[in-house]
């Protein structure tokens, strides 16, 4: 019998590519999640952002202060780039009219930029921003800072970017060694230290404006991990030559509301015709393209909400931790001795083993995912204090 907990990448395309090996997270960390995706997933939090203002020398000065208290290294990189001018290209905006939130790799290339299809449209070109790339020999921060707590998270996030490219090209590195599925975890590294810096403020509009905002974002990334887990068992069981049964694979994702889920979900709704279409299509370039969608779907669990789940893990692991090993642990995943895939930097600070790498994702969850929850497991595979690193 399939066992739906294991998960080989090697069979996953996204974006129509074959992922390689620097693209995907170790297929023991998917699995973990898996598993607590498995036990109850949450439902999409939908309440309303606080209407906190922050002015923006306040907001550098929380992030800053949030990546001292974690790292002091680490803080004191996020000040000289945040005060550095040429680093920080920001304009302030009303409250939600931020449309421009990006970090440029030191030495961007244009062609680089026209590869990952990431090249702002002509049409599209903002004047405050109007380069894509970048010649210098450092990051820059472009940024609509919209003065809410919202603004200073992701101001936190892209800082990461930038302190992830500095850090490597220190190491002798540039952005194109950097392994893909660190991009994200880098940024939501500084995400999250950020995170539980303000959702433990003394300021309580300031705590509960970030509490607001982290647990919609946590509950709603988990969400998304069934969606891809289908997509996932179809893809497998097309490749193994099985008879596909869509409405049996999202009720083992969804469980008896998954009926619900298709009919509120274009993105679900999508994913199920896709299922149906690979049974009953009645010509090859129609199969080829409902398996297309569905191993691009697939390929999402080596995108943003695993790098999301494993950078808050690494925060709240290591929360009551020795300042040494949390250092470790920002050096490691954010480059400073050259690029390492996650497996490495999450054996560094003690989390190498499969069944480590479960309570790893058991205690992410039970405190990002479900905080109302009370048993949190032992964390037997980490390390007391840091080890040095050479």
């Amino acid at each position: 019998m399939y066992n739906i907990f294991m998960i080989s990448s090697k069979s996953i395309k996204y974006n129509n590519g074959q992922l390689t090996a620097s693209e995907t997270f170790p297929d023991a960390v998917i699995d973990a999640f898996a598993k607590q995706s498995a036990k109850s997933a949450p439902a999409k939090n939908t309440q309303e952002s606080a209407n906190t203002i922050i002015p923006l020398e306040r907001s550098k000065t929380l992030i800053v202060e949030a990546l001292s208290q974690f790292d002091l290294e680490l803080g004191q990189k996020a000040q000289e780039i945040l005060n550095d001018p040429a680093r920080l290209n920001l304009k302030t905006v009303e409250p939600g009219q931020s449309r421009m939130m990006r970090s440029r790799a030191a030495g961007l290339t244009q062609e680089d930029v026209d590869k990952s299809g990431m090249a702002t449209p002509a049409s599209h070109i903002n004047p405050d921003f109007p380069r894509d790339d970048n010649p210098e020999a450092f990051a820059i921060i472009d940024y609509e800072y919209d003065q809410t707590i919202s603004g200073t998270i992701y101001l936190a996030h892209e800082l990461g970017h930038a302190i992830a490219d500095d850090y490597q090209n220190e190491a002798g590195f540039s952005y194109r060694d950097n392994p893909t599925h660190m991009n994200e975890t880098q940024a939501y590294l500084t995400q999250h230290i950020a995170y539980d810096y303000l959702r433990n403020h003394s300021d309580t509009e300031i705590s509960n404006a970030a509490d607001i905002e982290y647990q919609k974002e946590m509950t709603n990334y988990f969400g998304e991990y069934p969606l891809s887990l289908s997509a996932l068992d179809a893809v497998q069981q097309a490749q193994a030559g099985a008879t596909i049964i869509p409405n049996e694979i999202f009720q083992s994702r969804f469980g008896n509301d998954w009926k619900n889920v298709i009919a509120q979900d274009e993105n679900a709704s999508g994913i199920y015709e896709a299922m149906s279409a690979l049974q009953i299509a009645p010509d090859a370039e129609g199969q080829e393209q409902a398996l297309s969608t569905l191993q691009n779907e697939a390929g999402r669990l080596h995108g943003r909400s695993t790098s999301i789940l494993v950078a808050s893990g690494i925060v709240s692991n290591l929360d009551t931790q020795s300042d040494g090993l949390k250092k470790q642990a920002t050096d490691a995943v954010l480059g400073r001795y050259g690029p390492q895939d996650i497996n490495n930097a999450l054996a560094r600070i003690g989390f190498e083993t499969p069944e480590a790498l479960e309570k790893f994702a058991e205690q992410t969850v039970t405190q990002a995912v479900f905080p109302q929850m009370t048993t949190v497991p032992t964390q037997d595979g980490i390390k007391a204090e840091a080890n040095d690193i050479t």
